[in-house]
Order: C-alpha cells, then sequence, then structure tokens
C-alpha cells in the first residue's frame, strides 16, 4: 500500500481524473501559464475540472503539490489568481480563512517596503 495522509481519497480521485485526461499532453509551460489573461486559453474541460468550491479547489491543489503534478499545481494556482487578483485584502482574508495575524509594527514595516515597490 501507498500511503498519502494528507491526500483524501475524493481529492485523490480529483487528481487522478486530471492525470488520466492529460496522460499525452505535454507539461503546461509556465511562462505560458504566467501569461494566461482569459478563459479562452485554458481549454474547457479544465474550466469544468475547477469549477468547485474554494475548499476542494485548495485541497486538489494541495495533492497536487504533495504528488508532485506541476501542471495540475499551475492550473490551481491560476484559478486561485483569477478569483483574487481585484479583490480587496480583506476580502480574501474571509474567503479563505487567512488570519491577519500582523501586529501594528508589522504591518507598518510592510507597507513601507512595499510603497518602494509601486
Amino acid at each position: 500500500p501507498i500511503l498519502l495522509p494528507n491526500v483524501r481519497g475524493s481529492i485523490l480521485a480529483k487528481v487522478v481524473e486530471y492525470c488520466v485526461h492529460h496522460k499525452h499532453d505535454a507539461r503546461l509551460n509556465k511562462e505560458v501559464a504566467d501569461l494566461i489573461q482569459d478563459d479562452g486559453v485554458v481549454e474547457a474541460w479544465d474550466r469544468g475540472f475547477m469549477d468547485v468550491d474554494d475548499s476542494t479547489m485548495l485541497q486538489i491543489l494541495y495533492a497536487a503539490d504533495y504528488l508532485g503534478v506541476e501542471p495540475l499545481v499551475d492550473l490551481g494556482c491560476l484559478f486561485i489568481a483569477r478569483i483574487i487578483r481585484h479583490m480587496p485584502v480583506g476580502e480574501i482574508r474571509q474567503r479563505f480563512g487567512v488570519v491577519d495575524d500582523f501586529t501594528s509594527a508589522q504591518r507598518e514595516q510592510i507597507r513601507h517596503e512595499t510603497e518602494r515597490l509601486k
């Protein structure tokens, strides 16, 4: 038996489904993934595959990363990026359960450091 303690059976089935569908595909080029701006570049099957609730999407992403399925990691990151790209930080935190545990001083330091990047 192969132990996969970090991957639920239903999520492993989704990862296997993705791998079976893409078994003959060339690996998704990271540069192409970085440049994707619209749904026309992602095939309809992949859009349907990623049409799941946030929790399932994150579990698929974690499982793909754990199992080394890089094209699925790229796809998952792309979909999450599309979800959050125009969201305010507070809304992202609420939607994905991200706790804001920075102190006021840490927040100020981050603001100061990121101002130089603008």
